[in-house]
């Protein structure tokens, strides 16, 4: 069986634990595969400070720690911040901030605009936590609904919310017809949940909230907050004004999606993963017992046969962020001695080299030069032009290789980003020969997978420049750079990536 290897190639734990095939007599006789993999696991925890941190916890279970009241104020407060951070804003027209001197009447539409936790055990996902074993059960107490804290935020502003099509009825309710009637815009909260052990179905919405979507975009501006596990189908993405994602963000949701909404928070949530155009263009799901893995790494950004309807990587701002590469240097003589060095048959994912010491350094300057305070993820991705035969038919054309986020950035305020690339970013794995760093790479950095604007050849003779030029740009993009004082230039020095992200709908810059 698979497992019986698992130990030597890598895999450190088995979770839950309990099932016996990490147990002592099947391990006891394989120390040094077990050594290593406890060695790993000890490093991570004291990398952590773990030991530190969790004083509570005594293994092997940690009952006692598992078992303590943390929805303390400083806690919830933690989860607020975390949720508001992760919303993706995948589309504005200029809706977005809600201005509430305009919008005086806003309708709420959704089953999810006021759903309460799983009912059905730790099996079933919800619109605030996946299903599975990585659920956490919440309690009505501590959800705040998005219903609720859009309510509430909309009353401090003297806005009016109505409801319609939620789960219950509330003393804002009316129906459908007289909600569309009534008010400026429309907001459609909508879920979909998942768990281990099976695929969804299919890739649509839960509750006909395709269907109601594209209803009253017929006849209102609306806005669309999605609650979800991975991946879905937006027919309907053309036709509303503004889509914003928070995946499974927990009981601060509601919280998070008003503060993104009414302009409290500026977002800088990028998808992890591509939001396909079609069915075809993801794959598909299956209810066999046995699936073949045939697509390989050829997943998501990385298939060149796949089109997103929103790309990996990608997130929308309410400001504009110019980034411009400074500074490019080569480590020529290391980077020729990696060429050198025989190649390690290690298993996959375990390079036997792990020294952490770069082949190239990247300094960027990003600076917002639009009118809100806001932050930006840069991403860098490789390509491998010079890939060997014997694995050309498997390497992706495009590989991320890091990203960065930069400190909240006031108009004006710039940031220097250092970048640096190791031997393991630099080198593909070849199932003869092991770990074998490339002695040619295409530096590409960008805001998303897609956009990608700066391209530069990195070899160890140096560094060979080529530039693409973006086909649009936004109304500021076009703006000289002004200088800064030193003073406003913040340094950052960590790991790798690049380029330039001019989202600022017309609406912000007003």
């Amino acid at each position: 069986a698979a497992h019986s290897m698992a130990l030597e190639y890598g895999l450190d734990m088995d979770q839950p634990g309990f099932d016996g095939i990490y147990g002592y007599h099947q391990v006891a006789h394989r120390p040094e595969a077990l050594n290593r993999s406890a060695t790993r696991i000890l490093a991570s925890m004291f990398r952590l400070r773990l030991e530190q941190q969790h004083k509570s916890c005594k293994p092997p279970m940690c009952l006692q720690a598992m078992s303590q009241n943390v929805s303390l104020p400083e806690h919830v407060t933690l989860a607020r911040e975390v949720a508001k951070s992760a919303v993706v804003l995948l589309k504005n027209n200029g809706i977005l901030p809600i201005n509430a001197s305009k919008v005086k009447k806003i309708g709420v539409l959704g089953m999810a605009a006021d759903a309460g936790p799983a009912q059905g055990g730790w099996l079933s996902g919800d619109a605030y936590s996946g299903g599975g074993s990585g659920h956490v059960q919440g309690v009505s107490s501590t959800i705040t609904t998005v219903l609720d804290a859009l309510s509430a935020k909309a009353e401090a502003l003297g806005v009016e919310i109505r409801s319609a099509h939620t789960t219950y009825s509330h003393k804002n309710s009316s129906t459908l017809a007289e909600l569309k009637d009534e008010v400026d815009m429309v907001l459609v909260v909508a879920k979909t949940t998942g768990h281990e052990r099976s695929d969804r179905p299919n890739l649509h919405l839960d509750d006909g909230a395709d269907t109601l979507i594209a209803d009253v975009a017929k006849t209102k501006p609306a806005v669309v907050l999605l609650m979800l596990p991975g991946a879905i189908l937006m027919p309907w993405r053309d036709e509303v004004a503004a889509i914003a994602s928070l995946f499974h963000g927990g009981q601060e949701s509601g919280h998070a999606f008003a503060s993104i909404l009414f302009g409290d928070s500026n977002p800088v949530g990028k998808l992890p993963i591509m939001m396909p155009k079609s069915e075809a263009d993801t794959i598909q799901p299956s209810s066999d017992s046995d699936v073949p893995y045939s697509e390989k790494l050829k997943t998501s950004y990385r298939s060149e046969s796949f089109h997103a309807a929103y790309p990996f990587g990608f997130g929308l701002s309410y400001t504009t962020f110019l980034v411009q590469r400074l500074d490019t240097t080569i480590e020529h003589q290391a980077w020729l001695m990696q060429l050198q060095r025989t190649p390690s048959p290690d298993p996959p994912g375990r390079p036997a080299d792990t020294t952490v010491f770069p082949l190239a350094h990247v300094e960027i300057l990003v600076e917002n030069i639009g009118k809100h305070a806001g932050a930006e993820v840069v991403q860098t991705y490789l390509a491998f032009p010079n890939v060997d035969p014997n694995a050309s038919s498997n390497t992706p054309a495009l590989q991320l290789r890091g990203f960065r986020k930069t400190q909240q950035l006031l108009p004006g305020q710039q940031e220097i980003l250092q970048f640096n690339f190791s031997p393991r970013d630099f080198a593909l794995y070849l199932p003869t020969e092991g770990w074998r760093v490339q002695d040619k790479v295409i530096l590409r950095v960008g805001t998303s997978s897609e956009d990608l604007q700066d391209e530069v050849s990195l070899s160890p003779l140096g560094v060979e420049q080529k530039l693409v030029l973006p086909t649009t740009t936004t109304p500021q993009s076009d703006k000289l750079r002004t200088t800064r004082s030193p003073a406003q230039v913040l340094r950052t020095t960590e790991s790798p990536a690049h380029v330039q992200n001019t989202t600022e709908s017309p609406a912000h810059m007003q």
